[in-house]
């Protein structure tokens, strides 16, 4: 491989890509199988045992409701695995955006896949972090794996004169000789200019981290709480606010919890990837991060005329958002971090 070639495409990135591309669509074909069978008369059984004992009958739903949310699940399920064959085919291309949206997609894959094939969905996420290990790592980077760099040449072998041979060795190449006759120094390497990392960047990366494994604890502390005591919750939340009974259902109200914590989870775990690759200079990232941030600071500024504690959160959303929008972060994103690098000359 001479320098300028691209480096090989590891079998393990072959492998990973064509998992997940062959999981996926079979996944899609499961789940138009799942919603051909959903209405039968052993699937509407199965639901209708299930509702009837715990922790079925503390969800407060009824057989209709949860057909209707399962078919909903299953066809985002299906969007996603679809979203994950396509993006399985430009992985094997070397795109790093392709491998970072599976990265994002393997999550709420895996959550919406066990609905319909479990087995299948696990297989898809573990693919999906095969493409994160080495030497695929090195690979989408740009460098070779250890294993496939060329070996240094070996020096040429000069075989001494016969006595009837003419022979002589060829003198070794000029390299050039210093002020005093001694031989040049080798050229300095060159690598790649890097500038030091925007304090701008990095207390927005931060405030982003801290509030997102804020919102990610307290998110999973609700899906906890649903699952092992959803009708405590109720009473604590008629307790503080006896109206409450009036305005929403009991069923309405944990449809809704389930709806709140899902979207928290999912949401910081979102925004937390997208703060590290913010942090390593990834320019579509930062902007995604900024809308993002935008969104939760509209949404708990007004949520806050509720509930003041909302505010907290909403302030800090915007002091991310707006770390990220000075000059000096938009100067470090715009400036090219592996400029061309010129031919070494000697000084005279």
């Amino acid at each position: 491989m001479t320098p300028d070639a691209p480096a090989p495409r590891p079998r393990q990135v072959t492998l990973a890509a064509s998992l997940v591309m062959a999981g996926s669509l079979l996944l899609v074909a499961s789940v138009f199988e799942r919603l051909g069978d959903l209405r039968s008369v052993e699937s509407r059984s199965a639901i209708q045992r299930f509702l009837e004992q715990p922790p079925g009958s503390d969800l407060g739903l009824g057989l209709e409701s949860v057909l209707d949310l399962l078919r909903v699940v299953a066809m985002v399920g299906a969007a996603l695995a679809t979203a994950a064959a396509i993006l399985g085919y430009h992985v094997l291309k070397r795109n790093r955006a392709a491998r970072i949206g599976l990265a994002v997609l393997a999550v709420p894959l895996f959550l919406t896949g066990t609905t319909t094939g479990g087995f299948l969905a696990a297989l898809v996420a573990g693919s999906i972090g095969m493409l994160w290990l080495q030497p695929a790592r090195l690979w989408f980077s740009g460098q070779a794996p250890p294993a496939e760099r060329p070996a240094p040449a070996p020096p040429p072998v000069t075989t001494a004169p016969g006595p009837r041979q003419d022979v002589s060795a060829a003198p070794p190449p000029w390299t050039g000789y210093g002020e005093y006759g001694g031989a040049l120094p080798a050229p300095p390497p060159v690598g790649p200019a890097r500038s030091q990392r925007p304090s701008a960047v990095v207390a927005a990366c931060v405030i982003t981290w801290v509030c997102c494994s804020t919102a990610l604890l307290f998110g999973l502390l609700l899906v906890a709480v649903l699952v092992a005591d959803a009708d405590g919750l109720l009473e604590e939340l008629h307790r503080q606010n006896p109206q409450l009974a009036q305005d929403a259902s009991d069923a309405t109200i944990r449809a809704t919890a389930w709806s709140v914590a899902v979207v928290v989870v999912f949401w910081s775990t979102l925004s937390g990837i997208l703060a590290v690759l913010a942090f390593r200079r990834v320019r579509w990232s930062a902007y995604a991060l900024v809308a993002s941030a935008g969104t939760v600071a509209v949404v708990c500024l007004a949520g806050s005329l509720a509930s003041p504690v909302l505010a907290v959160p909403g302030v800090l959303a915007t002091a991310a958002g707006v770390l990220l929008l000075q000059s000096s972060a938009h100067r470090w994103y715009a400036r090219r971090e592996d400029p061309t690098p010129q031919p070494w000359r000697p000084s005279p």
